[in-house]
């Protein structure tokens, strides 16, 4: 799901024991906390970036 290991959820859910549901709810409300992932941060960097380019 996120870094380091960037597993499938359906993996997390099998070898863990935890469901589907309860998966996504973990990581709606550490994203809404504001632990983003190292895909996102660089999403969010190159957005800025293109914003910063176009003023």
């Amino acid at each position: 799901m996120m870094p380091p290991n960037n597993e499938s959820v359906m993996q997390i859910e099998k070898e863990e024991g935890i469901t589907e549901v309860t998966l996504y709810k973990w990581r709606k409300k550490a994203r809404a906390a504001g632990v983003a992932t190292e895909q996102e941060k660089s999403f969010q960097n190159l957005e800025k970036k293109e914003l910063n380019y176009i003023k």
